[in-house]
């Protein structure tokens, strides 16, 4: 058939076996895109769970390894929906560490046990020997050494008497300390130390007739000693019958060796004190130097009482430096007063003088005075 032919003729009337029609053959293999070199599938890289970083962080942890062995587990055995698998090395470590957990805890369990076992083997032995040494009458610790292992007890010889000159010989130190123990017992109304540099020169009480005043009690210590101590007083107040009314406790600060100061006690009673008992105790200073020994003082009378001018003549400032003032009247103390000298730093510097007045509310025909004071080493 002629294949130039007249596209307006009727195509009903053109045979389809004169179509020279042949299909194109066509390729179906589909061809890889972007596939890299040597056509190999990428590799996915797996990832640890959450589960199995949890677990293993709780392993390390023997309280809580009951719960990484569950969260393990579960990473193990909880099934994927993910179209990427996860890693389970975590949580097989989990496991392994909490197996070793377990391990050691038992171990620890089990040699602690074999210890108390031991210890309680070994009491018993001791108990059973203790009473073997009873029964037989053993005296010595060769004997006891000798049943414990086991070997024939050696009797052992006698002892000769002991003659009365010997006897005597040995009561005679328990008598004397039998005697020392009794005098320590008497106390007196100012007992001492042995070996304490502390005397008490004076003492005064100064009670007054009224009710509602309480009494006061005034020590005028000594240091006899070579150091600088801290003092302090314990004391009981009686009344004429013997009765323990009130009691009170006092310290000083820095007595300097051959300084003579003032110790103020306070009791709360209104009754009427007929004796005291007071220990008085010293030890050597170990924060504070004495100023005692540098203060002097001018005396100056007037019809209330008087002014003291008070001087450091030392190389330091004294500090709290406290005068107190003692009124009498033929004989009996009156009346005290007390104040402090020293500048706005609580001190007396080096060459200074500070001059204070102290007053007497009842009258007077003398006046003790005494200084108290200190400064830090």
């Amino acid at each position: 058939m002629d294949k130039n032919y007249d596209w307006d003729t009727d195509i009903e009337d053109t045979d389809v076996d004169d179509w020279d029609y042949k299909p194109k053959k066509r390729n179906t293999i589909p061809q890889p895109v972007n596939l890299p070199k040597g056509n190999k599938q990428p590799q996915v890289k797996l990832k640890n769970s959450t589960l199995s970083i949890i677990a293993v962080v709780f392993s390390f942890f023997p309280i809580l390894s009951i719960v990484a062995v569950i969260l393990a587990l579960i990473d193990l055995i909880k099934k994927r929906d993910e179209d990427i698998p996860h890693k389970h090395v975590l949580s097989y470590g989990a496991l392994a560490i909490c197996a070793l957990n377990y391990i050691i805890v038992v171990g620890s369990v089990s040699s602690y046990k074999s210890t108390r076992t031991s210890k309680a083997t070994s009491g018993s032995d001791i108990s059973q020997t203790q009473n073997q040494v009873i029964e037989s009458g053993v005296e010595s610790q060769e004997q006891v050494q000798q049943i414990e292992q086991n070997e024939p007890i050696e009797p052992i010889e006698q002892n000769e008497p002991i003659e009365q000159e010997e006897l005597e010989s040995i009561q005679e130190p328990t008598q004397s300390i039998e005697e020392n123990n009794e005098n320590q017992g008497n106390v007196s109304e100012t007992a001492e130390i042995s070996d304490n540099p502390v005397e008490i020169l004076k003492e005064y009480t100064l009670q007054s007739e009224d009710s509602w005043s309480n009494p006061y009690r005034f020590l005028i210590i000594h240091n006899t000693g070579l150091q600088t101590v801290d003092v302090s007083t314990s004391s009981l107040a009686y009344d004429g019958n013997g009765n323990i009314i009130s009691a009170n406790n006092e310290s000083f600060d820095a007595l300097g060796p051959d300084c003579t100061s003032i110790i103020r006690e306070y009791f709360e009673t209104q009754e009427k004190i007929d004796h005291y008992e007071t220990t008085i105790k010293a030890s050597t200073s170990q924060y504070y130097k004495s100023v005692i020994q540098d203060l002097s003082y001018v005396q100056n009378d007037i019809a209330e009482g008087a002014v003291f001018q008070v001087t450091n003549n030392g190389e330091y400032a004294a500090e709290y430096v406290e005068g107190y003032a003692l009124f009498f009247k033929e004989g009996n103390i009156v009346d005290y007063n007390s104040t402090f000298f020293t500048d706005d730093d609580y001190e007396i510097k080096p060459s200074d003088t500070i001059s204070k007045q102290i007053s007497s509310y009842e009258e007077f025909d003398s006046i003790e005075f005494y200084l108290t004071g200190r400064r830090y080493k």
